[in-house]
């Protein structure tokens, strides 16, 4: 099943169609409600074409965790070790954009700025030092991300040891675009393959089975430390193939599209400034 917060309310997809939920305006409501394991009953209200909707965010986070080197094919084209643990990084909320948004180049750091598409976990209700053997249970579904990062400020910082540097070259306004929707946990996401593309070029592509640390283990680990919220996305790491690796940055008018699974493309364009 997917799942969609648009302008006119919460729209659902099954095989009988795409139809807005009645009386609900967004899946942020659902999950504040803890309502979310009623999706697939709530009550239809007309059938709608999800093409002629305007999506929004599906969530909007209280926290955001970014996680570090996940897939060995990006640890290895950047040069990193690959790590015994996870890492992961929570950044709050900032800069997340529906699908279809402009992202703005930043005025303080325009020219390499990089792409990088990621599986997104949506948490669907409070964890905290959740085991690993029923961290499904605590997850909405999953939503494709780009983590939008500026390479020349994060290089920088990250010489000097500035991690709150790093972050913030990871933070710029719109630099966090998800969705359009949710694949929510009643789709099977043991096969999911998740591809980037930049102006109809194939950038990225890999299989939720190549990350080093699999969406169980990375719930367990950040929620040992971090309580995590209804709406929290946990963005799983990017396989290679990103631009800093080859110096093709992202210029403007470019157009970068993530697509997971079945799921609509996300689309976004890098800015005119």
């Amino acid at each position: 099943m997917q799942v969609f917060t648009t302008t006119d309310g919460v729209v659902r997809v099954d095989r009988r169609g795409a139809t807005l939920l009645a009386g609900l305006k967004s899946l942020d409501d659902v999950l504040a409600a803890g309502e979310w394991d009623h999706l697939p009953r709530y009550p239809a209200g007309r059938s709608v074409n999800l093409d002629a909707l305007t999506v929004r965010p599906p969530v909007q986070p209280t926290n955001i965790v970014l996680v570090g080197l996940n897939y060995r094919s990006h640890a290895d084209e950047i040069g990193e070790p690959i790590p015994e643990a996870p890492l992961f990084f929570p950044i709050g909320s900032v800069g997340v954009l529906a699908s279809g948004g402009v992202i703005p180049p930043p005025p303080s750091a325009p020219n390499q700025v990089d792409y990088e598409g990621e599986i997104g976990v949506v948490i669907s209700r409070s964890a905290y030092q959740v085991a690993r053997a029923d961290a499904w249970a605590y997850v909405a579904g999953l939503t494709p991300v780009n983590d939008v990062s500026a390479r020349d400020m994060q290089i920088a910082a990250a010489k000097q040891g500035d991690i709150a540097g790093v972050l913030g070259s990871k933070s710029f306004p719109g630099f966090k675009p998800l969705g359009p929707g949710i694949l929510t946990t009643a789709h099977d996401h043991a096969d999911l393959q998740l591809t980037t593309s930049v102006n109809g070029e194939l950038r990225q592509q890999a299989n939720i089975r190549d990350l080093l640390f699999d969406v169980p283990t990375l719930i367990e680990a950040i929620s040992a430390n971090i309580e995590l919220h209804p709406g929290d996305v946990i963005c799983t790491g990017s396989p290679s193939g990103v631009g800093a690796a080859s110096g093709r940055f992202l210029v403007p008018g470019d157009l970068i599209e993530i697509t997971l699974g079945d799921l609509p493309p996300l689309r976004n364009v890098f800015g005119q400034g």
